[in-house]
C-alpha cells in the first residue's frame, strides 16, 4: 500500500472508534444509561457497516487501482465530515422530537428506532471504506495480500482512536471532538485528491474546519443543541467525565442533577416524605447506630435526615467531578450536607470500599434505583450480600430499594422483588419488608432487631423526637401494617422460578428491563417472561439439533463457502461476546468501566492487528486447515475462560490482567483468521468480493454478539454463555475437518 491509501486508511479506524464512543455515550444519556441500549446502538453500528460493504461488494467494481475507486473513497470522508454534527445535533434533539421530558423513560422501539437510525449514515460509510479502501490500494504486482494489509491498518488505527479517546477524549466537549472528525476527514480527502482542483479545495475545507474546531464556534453549537436536549428547563452546567456525563438543569430555584442522563439529586426542595420513610424507618430498626455506610444517592436530602441522629456517615461515591459539582452548584441543603465534619466523603467505588475492610457499620445503606444497569445491578447480588454481612455489626443492618405499589405489584414487580428477597434470605438470617410505592428491603444477621412491631417503632421515634415534616406515628402504622407485608409476601411467593441474583448471571438486571419492558412497550412482556423461562440446557438442546442438521448437510453437500463464512461470522460472534463479558466481570469487580471500556476495546483491537500483521508478513497458512486450527484454539480458549469464571472467579489475582489479556488473546485469534479464510474464499471468487464477503460475515457475526450476548449472559450466566459458545466453535472446527481435503 502507498502512505496516501495507509493514512487514509488509518483515519477511517480512527473516525470509527470515535464516532462509536462519542455518539454511544450521548445515546446513553437519551437512553438514562441502559446497556441493553448500547448493545442496541452496537448491533445497528454493525449490521449496518455489514450491509455497506456487503451491498458495495455486489457492485460491479472499477478497475483496482483506478481514480473511480480513489474518488469514492474520498468522497466518503467528505459525506463523514459533513454528516458528524448534524447528527449530533439529531441526538440532542431526540427528546424534544419524541415529546419526552427530561427524567422520563423510553420505550424499546423508540430506543432501538432512534439509535440505529443516528448511527446509520457513518456506519455504512464505515463498512463500505474497507471495500474502497481495498480496490484503491490493489496492484497486479502487490508482494503483500492487500485484504489482509487494509484490515491490518484498519485496526491499527481503531487501537489509536482507543487510545486517545480513553486518555483524553473522554472528558472533552463532544461538539469539539466532532469537529476534530471533520477536519481529520477532510485533510484524509486532501491526501486522496489527484487533481489540483479538488486538491486545493479540499485543502481550504479542511482548514475552515481547523479553524471553527480551534474557535467558539463548537462550544456555541454544543450549547445550542444542549438548550434543545434540557429543553424546556435551562441548562446550568454539563460535562463530561471518566465515569459519565453529569448535567444541571434548573426551573425557577429549582436544581435537578442527573448523571448518565437519570436523576441523581433534587435540592433545595427534595421528594421529602419520599426521603423520611426511606431514611428513618430502618434507622428506627437499629437499637443505637454510630457510623453508616451510604453507598449511591446522597446529596439532596438523604444525608441531611440521617444527620439528625448521632451518627458517622462514610459517603461512597465513584466520580469525583459529581460532588465538585454539586459544590460549585450548591444550595442550602447540599452545602450543609457536604460540610458537615460527620460526612466523609470516600471517592470511591461502594463496592471496592467494602472489600478494602476500612471499619464495621451498623447500617449500609445502598440508595440506588431499580438494577436495569449492570454497574448498579452488581449491588444487588449474593456477592455483595455477602461482602455487607460481613462488614456489619452483629446487630447491623442492611437496607436497599425495590420498585413497587401501594396497590397491586404487577408480574413483573413481582419478580423483581422476589429475585432481591430471595438473594437476601441466601445471606442473611432475617428480611423484613416495608411495602409501599418504593419498597423497603432490611436485612440483618440478628432477627430479633426485625422483629419489632409498629407500636414498638412508633415509641422510639417519639422517644428520639426526630423532627420530620410528613412522616409520623399514624403514617409509621400504615407503613408496618401487617396486612400490608402479607400481600407482598403473597405475590413473591407466587413467583416459584426465579433466578438468585449474581455477579456473573445478573438475574436482578433481566427482571428489572422486564418492569421497563412493561411498562414502556407492553406489546413485547410476555416474550421477554419467556426468555426468562430458558435455561442453558434448551439452547444446548438447540445447538446440538441445529449442529446435527448442518452436519448432515455437509455429508450430502461439501460447498466450502457456507462453512468459511459461518466460521468468520462465529468468530465475529464470539470476539464481541468475550468483549461483552469482560466489560461486565470488569464492571463487577472495580464498579466502572467507562473509561476502560475504551482500553478493552484497545487491547483487542491490538491483539488483532498482531494476528493479522502475523499472517501478512509470513504468508506462512494453509488456507482452511489454518482456519480450522484457529477454531480449535478458540474452542479450547473459551473452555478455559469459563472454567475460570465458574470455578477460579475468587479474583485474587489482579483481576484486571485477566481480563485484558483475554481481549488481548480473542483479538489475535479473531485478527489470525481473516487472512486464512479469504485466501481459502479467493479459490472460487475474486479477490475483492472474497473480501467484502468475508469482512461483511465478520461485522455480521459480531452484530448478532452484541445483541444477544448480554441477553443470554442476563438468562443463563456467563460461564454457560462461554461454554455453548465453546461448543459452536468446535462444531466448525469439525465441519471444517469433515471437509478437509476439498477444502486444501
Amino acid at each position: 500500500m502507498n502512505p496516501t491509501c495507509i493514512f487514509a486508511v488509518l483515519m477511517s479506524g480512527i473516525t470509527m472508534i470515535f464516532v462509536q464512543s462519542l455518539f454511544i455515550r450521548e445515546l446513553l444519556v437519551i437512553f438514562q444509561g441502559n446497556e441493553l441500549t448500547i448493545g442496541i446502538v452496537l448491533f445497528g453500528w454493525l449490521i449496518a457497516s455489514s450491509a455497506g460493504t456487503f451491498l458495495l461488494n455486489r457492485q460491479h467494481p472499477a478497475k483496482p487501482g483506478s481514480d473511480t475507486n480513489r474518488n469514492f473513497l474520498l468522497l466518503s470522508f467528505v459525506l463523514n465530515a459533513a454528516s458528524l454534527p448534524f447528527l449530533l445535533i439529531a441526538i440532542r434533539c431526540l427528546r424534544s422530537w419524541l415529546g419526552l421530558l427530561p427524567g422520563e423513560t423510553m420505550g424499546l422501539f423508540s430506543v432501538c428506532g432512534a439509535g440505529i437510525s443516528m448511527i446509520l449514515v457513518p456506519a455504512v460509510i464505515s463498512g463500505a471504506q474497507f471495500t474502497l479502501a481495498l480496490r484503491t490500494s490493489a496492484s497486479a504486482d502487490a508482494k503483500k495480500p492487500a485484504p489482509g494489509t487494509v484490515y491490518f491498518y484498519e485496526s491499527a488505527g481503531t487501537v489509536a482512536g482507543a487510545l486517545v479517546f480513553a486518555f483524553w477524549a473522554v472528558k472533552a466537549d463532544p461538539s469539539r471532538m466532532v469537529f476534530l472528525l471533520c477536519f481529520l476527514n477532510l485533510a484524509a480527502a486532501s491526501v486522496l485528491a489527484c487533481t489540483c482542483l479538488k486538491k486545493y479545495f479540499l485543502v481550504c475545507a479542511a482548514f475552515a474546519a481547523g479553524i471553527l474546531m480551534v474557535s467558539h464556534f463548537p462550544e456555541k453549537v454544543g450549547r445550542w443543541s444542549l438548550e434543545k436536549q434540557w429543553q424546556p428547563y435551562r441548562v446550568i452546567e454539563s460535562k463530561n467525565s471518566f465515569y459519565g456525563n453529569i448535567a444541571v438543569i434548573g426551573s425557577a430555584e429549582q436544581l435537578t442533577f442527573f448523571f448518565n442522563g437519570a436523576p441523581v439529586a433534587s435540592a433545595p426542595v427534595p421528594d421529602i416524605a419520599r426521603i423520611e420513610e426511606l431514611v428513618h424507618v430502618p434507622v428506627l430498626f437499629h437499637h443505637g447506630p454510630g457510623k453508616i455506610l451510604l453507598i449511591g444517592e446522597g446529596t439532596g436530602g438523604i444525608i441531611s435526615e440521617l444527620l439528625k441522629y448521632p451518627v458517622e456517615i462514610d459517603y461512597a461515591e465513584l466520580d469525583p467531578e459529581l460532588i465538585r459539582v454539586m459544590r460549585r452548584k450548591s444550595t442550602p441543603l447540599t452545602e450543609a450536607e457536604l460540610s458537615d465534619k460527620r460526612v466523609t466523603v470516600r471517592f470511591i467505588d461502594g463496592r471496592r470500599w467494602m472489600k478494602k475492610g476500612a471499619g464495621s457499620y451498623d447500617i449500609i445503606f445502598v440508595s440506588l434505583p431499580a438494577p436495569s444497569t449492570l454497574q448498579v445491578n452488581r449491588l444487588f447480588t449474593a456477592e455483595f450480600f455477602l461482602e455487607a454481612g460481613k462488614l456489619l455489626n452483629p446487630s447491623g443492618i442492611l437496607v436497599i430499594t425495590t420498585p413497587g405499589s401501594e396497590t397491586y405489584m404487577n408480574d413483573e414487580q413481582s419478580m423483581l422483588n422476589a429475585c432481591l428477597y430471595r438473594t437476601m434470605t441466601a445471606e442473611f438470617n432475617c428480611v423484613r419488608v416495608i411495602p409501599g410505592t418504593t419498597n423497603i428491603l432490611i436485612a440483618s444477621m440478628d432477627a430479633s432487631i426485625l422483629r419489632q412491631n409498629a407500636s414498638e417503632i412508633s415509641r422510639k421515634f417519639l422517644k428520639n423526637r426526630i423532627p420530620t415534616r410528613f412522616l409520623g406515628k399514624t403514617q409509621l402504622h400504615y407503613l408496618l401494617d401487617e396486612e400490608k407485608n402479607a400481600g407482598y409476601m403473597k405475590a413473591i411467593q407466587a413467583c416459584s422460578r426465579v433466578n438468585i441474583n449474581r455477579d456473573l448471571h445478573p438475574s436482578g438486571l433481566f427482571y428489572a428491563l422486564g418492569c421497563w419492558i412493561a411498562e414502556q412497550t407492553p406489546c413485547l412482556k410476555k416474550t421477554w417472561k419467556s426468555l426468562g423461562k430458558i435455561t442453558a440446557y434448551h439452547i444446548l438442546i438447540v445447538l446440538v439439533l441445529l449442529i446435527s442438521i448442518r452436519f448432515l448437510m455437509i455429508k450430502n453437500n461439501g460447498k466450502q463457502t457456507g462453512t468459511l463464512l459461518a466460521a468468520v461470522g462465529s468468530t465475529g460472534f464470539a470476539g464481541m461476546a468475550v468483549n461483552i463479558i469482560v466489560i461486565l466481570a470488569f464492571q463487577a469487580v472495580y464498579g466502572q468501566v467507562y473509561q476502560m471500556m475504551s482500553l478493552l476495546l484497545a487491547c483487542f483491537m491490538a491483539g488483532l492487528c498482531v494476528g493479522n500483521w502475523r499472517m501478512t508478513a509470513t504468508g506462512k497458512f494453509a488456507g482452511a486447515k489454518t482456519v480450522r486450527n484457529i477454531e480449535f484454539a478458540w474452542f479450547a480458549g473459551l473452555l478455559v475462560l469459563s472454567g475460570y469464571f465458574l470455578f477460579g472467579n475468587n479474583f485474587s489475582i489482579p483481576a484486571g490482567i485477566i481480563f485484558f489479556i483475554a481481549n488481548i488473546l480473542a483479538g489475535f485469534l479473531a485478527g489470525s483468521e481473516f487472512l486464512p479464510a479469504l485466501t481459502a474464499l479467493k479459490k472460487n471468487r475474486p479477490a475483492a468480493s472474497s473480501a467484502g464477503m468475508t469482512y461483511s460475515a465478520d461485522l455480521a457475526g459480531a452484530a448478532a454478539g452484541a445483541l444477544i450476548t448480554g441477553i443470554m449472559i442476563a438468562c443463563i450466566g456467563i460461564p454457560s454463555v462461554l461454554f455453548l459458545l465453546a461448543l459452536i466453535k468446535l462444531s466448525v472446527f469439525f465441519f471444517l475437518k469433515k471437509q478437509g481435503q476439498e477444502l486444501c
